[in-house]
């Protein structure tokens, strides 16, 4: 899997930065610091998806694709946190 590139990552917290603005949601961060993030969860996706497949049992992680992989865990994600 390849690391994002600038304009989908720009997206992504351009995305982030308009649901924060129409929630009314507060924060202290800087744009800087929040783009930053998005570089860095991409990363970190990019250095421990290996390990979340291998976690996968065998026959789950022969049959589903990625794309499949990637809905199992933001479901999972989303049921921890309760979020949308």
């Amino acid at each position: 899997m390849a690391l994002l590139n600038e304009p989908d990552k720009n997206a992504i917290f351009k995305e982030l930065e308009d649901e924060l603005s129409s929630d009314n949601f507060p924060v202290s961060f800087g744009r800087s610091d929040g783009r930053l993030s998005v570089d860095n969860v991409d990363q970190w996706v990019e250095d421990n998806f290996a390990s979340f497949n291998n976690s996968l049992p065998a026959a789950v992680k022969a049959d589903l694709s990625t794309k499949w992989k990637i809905r199992l865990f933001d479901k999972v994600i989303k049921r921890r946190w309760e979020v949308e």
